[in-house]
Parts: structure tokens; C-alpha cells; sequence
């Protein structure tokens, strides 16, 4: 086994590439910020909570977001706080997770079964008009309930900047996270409600992640 000396572990730090470094960056400071603030300020403590719940259930793994949906947090984190701040402390979590989510998906989007579906003539077409303004279709999914997975995999695809994909993704959730964090602000409904509403839409995302699997498999 190699020992970790200085050295050593300064030249694997020097052979990261300027693309890691920044990313690794944005995220220590995004994640320094949640953590200054939560600790050292009592009242808003409970966003720390938020942040890790919003950074998880928005995680490529496929069993993980209907086992999290946000929206009764957000409702209910709305009820609690300024909508600017939950939307801006559940937005830097996405901002996190996306960006771990593109590099998770750069090596599946290069195995061969998917190369040969981008010789498809649908996907051409779509690549060809998702390219006009890959930027604004990002924020218009994150900003609606259209499935965010199929254009991850397209940003991954088309070869499109890590960065700017990142903060498309976090302008389109942030402003949904807003959207929901003021509805809460007006609605002010018992902690029963918002559980209840987050049992119902795991359980709706169960039955249709089965249902999906069943179809496939069959």
C-alpha cells in the first residue's frame, strides 16, 4: 500500500482537473454557509434539516425522491420562514446534488446501449432543439413537475457545461421552491395535514414506480 504522504497527496490534488476543483469549491462553500448559519443561529437551525432533506431527495438513485417528495416541507417550511429563505436553502442543496448528479451520470451516458440510441432519429431531433437553448429548457423543468431525469440525461448527452447546467437547474427548483414556500405562508395548516400529504404522495410514488417496473419487466 502507497503512504499518504504530503507530497503524495498534493500531487493527486494538483492532477485534479480546474472542472473538479471548481466544483468541489461551490460546494464546500455553499455547504460552510447552511452549516455557519444553523449552528450559530438558534431560530434557523430547522433549515439545516431542510438543506439535507432537499440535497437527498433530489438524488439520481431511483427509489430515493418518491420515498422524499418536497413539497409538504416546503409548505410546511414556508409556514415557519420567509419563502426567499427556504427557497434559497432548499435551491443551494439542489445546486450540490446536481452537479454530483451530472457526474454520476457521465459514465452511463457512455455505454453502448445509449450511444446507439443517440443514432435514433427522435433523439436527434431532440438534441437538435434542446441545443437552441439548452439553458432556459433546464430552468423551464426545474421550474415544473415535467420529469427532471430524461434532461439530466440529455445535458449529459449533448455535452453540455457542468456549471451552467447546475445553476439552470437551481434558477428553475429555486423559483418552484419559492411558489411552494409562499403557498405555505398563506395556508398556516396543523403539522397532521403536511405528514399526511407527504404519506399520500410517497405512497402515489410507490404504486407508479411498481406499476413502471412491472411494465418493464414484462
Amino acid at each position: 500500500m502507497q503512504k499518504l504522504s504530503p507530497s503524495f497527496v498534493k500531487e493527486k490534488i494538483v492532477n485534479i482537473s480546474l472542472r473538479w476543483k471548481i466544483l468541489i469549491l461551490l460546494m464546500l462553500f455553499s455547504n460552510i454557509v447552511v452549516l455557519i448559519v444553523g449552528l450559530n443561529m438558534d431560530g434557523y437551525r430547522k433549515l439545516m434539516l431542510l438543506f439535507f432533506y432537499s440535497f437527498f431527495s433530489n438524488a439520481p438513485i431511483s427509489w430515493v425522491a418518491p420515498l422524499m417528495p418536497q413539497e409538504p416541507a416546503l409548505l410546511m417550511y414556508g409556514a415557519i420562514y420567509a419563502p426567499w429563505l427556504v427557497a434559497m436553502t432548499a435551491g443551494i442543496a439542489t445546486f450540490n446534488i446536481e452537479l454530483i448528479n451530472y457526474q454520476i451520470l457521465v459514465p452511463i451516458c457512455n455505454l453502448e446501449k445509449l450511444k446507439a440510441y443517440r443514432k435514433k432519429r427522435f433523439y436527434i431531433i431532440l438534441e437538435r432543439y434542446f441545443n437552441l437553448v439548452p439553458f432556459l429548457v433546464i430552468v423551464f423543468v426545474g421550474f415544473t413537475p415535467v420529469p427532471h431525469l430524461p434532461f439530466r440525461l440529455l445535458s449529459v448527452l449533448t455535452g453540455y457545461n457542468i456549471v451552467k447546467y447546475a445553476f439552470a437547474s437551481f434558477l428553475g427548483r429555486t423559483s418552484f421552491y419559492y411558489i411552494m414556500a409562499l403557498t405555505g405562508t398563506f395556508l398556516h395548516l396543523p403539522y397532521w395535514v403536511y405528514i399526511a400529504f407527504l404519506l399520500v404522495i410517497i405512497v402515489i410514488g410507490l404504486i407508479i414506480g411498481l406499476h413502471s417496473r412491472k411494465k418493464m419487466a414484462n
